[in-house]
This record gives C-alpha cells, structure tokens and sequence, in this order.
C-alpha cells in the first residue's frame, strides 16, 4: 500500500465514520443530559437581570389598580428592593442554567468535523510518513489525533474538557477498530 493511497483511504474513513460518530454520540449524550455546554454565565445573568428590572420597573411605573398601586409604594422600601433583586437573581439564575442545556447545532459538529480533518492531515502527511512500517502507529499516532481532536472538539463546540477527550476517545477508538477490520 503506497502513502497516497493510506492518506486518501483515512481522509475518506474519517469523512464516511468519525464526523457522523462524532454526531451521534453528541447527540445521545445531549438527550441523557451527559453533555452540558460552557457558556460565559455572568454576561448573560447580568444582561438579563438589567434587561428584566427594566420591564419591572416599567410595570410597576405604569400601575392603575389599587394592588399594583400597593406595589409601587412598597417599591421605594429598602426591604422590597432588596426582595426584588433576590427574586430577579433567581430568575437569571434559572434562564442561565436553561441555557447550559443548548443544544449543538449540527453545522456546528460538521464544521468540527471538518476543522478535525484539516488539522490532522498535516500529522499525517508530514509526521507519519517516516513511521509507515507502522510499528508504533496503533498506540502513540492515536493518541497524538485523539489529544488533537479533543482539542478541537473542546474549542469550537465549546464543551467541558473531559468531554472532549471523552468523545475523542471513542470517535477514535471505534474508528480504529472499523479500520483493522476493513
């Protein structure tokens, strides 16, 4: 087998299996709730908390009936500002952790797909040229692509680290396992 021919077959093999593996054990982990997004927390919470005591200030501002009349005298006490901003941080509380459940688009896990292939095909046409007897590909070449594409996975799906390497391990490890047996 000439290197042209391994290069193309595992660009393909990773093309045909890794990015719809990558897709489907993303896709089961987001269902059993395994999987859960990094997102900046305290940007939204405050983008939301200001965004919501305006609409409070509004509808208390615009009051007409007696009890929302009572409210907006009960406004100007220090201890229902206080109550109100304990309420209103438990609102954005809430809306950031249904944030956190987000799920991943699928142009986004094709698109890591992609970057995982683009940046794994110079490992394999620069480095792993001088080791094609491939006596030590099994072991150190996976790892080298799995650390690779765990790295990728964890930047542009912006996941826990360990669920990158998580995924990676897999994606790789079921991708080697089809290709010793084709």
């Amino acid at each position: 087998m000439t290197y042209e021919s391994l290069f193309l077959e595992s660009l393909i093999f990773t093309w045909i299996v890794e990015i719809p593996l990558m897709y489907a054990i993303i896709r089961i982990a987001e269902r059993t709730d395994l999987l859960k997004r990094i997102i900046n927390r305290k940007s939204r919470i405050n983008r939301r908390s200001g965004r919501e005591c305006r609409e409070y200030r509004d509808y208390a501002d615009n009051c007409t009936d007696s009890g929302d009349a009572n409210q907006k005298k009960d406004r100007k006490t220090d201890e229902n500002k206080a109550d109100r901003k304990d309420n209103h941080n438990t609102k954005a509380n809430a809306n950031a952790k249904e944030n956190l459940k987000e799920r991943i688009s699928g142009l986004d896990i094709f698109a890591t797909g992609i970057m995982m292939t683009a940046l794994t095909l110079p490992y394999l046409w620069f480095i792993m040229p001088p080791y094609l007897d491939m006596s030590w590909y099994p072991v150190n070449g996976e790892i080298i692509v799995a650390a690779v594409e765990s790295v990728i996975i964890w930047y542009m799906l912006k996941i826990r680290l360990y669920q990158a390497v998580t995924i990676a391990i897999i994606v790789n490890s079921v991708s080697y396992g089809l290709g010793l047996l084709i």
